[in-house]
């Protein structure tokens, strides 16, 4: 899948380019799983997105596990 060739911290530690794979905000090992639905610190980051999309063009933006990992559509 698409988010093992992200440079997450996991991944670049998988590569050799990295031995820190501790998260930059929270300290808990940073994987595409953490960082996009786990993560409280970034979770608010997609809260003000969310919430930027919703009032600019009526819009809901949905993360979770299926939407993000699956690609399936946003339906809530």
């Amino acid at each position: 899948m698409l988010h093992n060739l992200l440079p997450f911290k996991m991944n670049l530690c998988r590569w050799k380019l990295s031995m820190d794979t501790s998260c930059m905000f929270c300290e808990a090992e940073e994987t595409f799983d953490h960082i996009m639905l786990h993560c409280l610190h970034v979770s608010n980051f997609w809260i003000k997105v969310s919430e930027f999309l919703q009032s600019s063009f009526q819009t809901n933006l949905l993360i979770n596990k299926k939407s993000t990992v699956y690609r399936t559509p946003n339906t809530g």
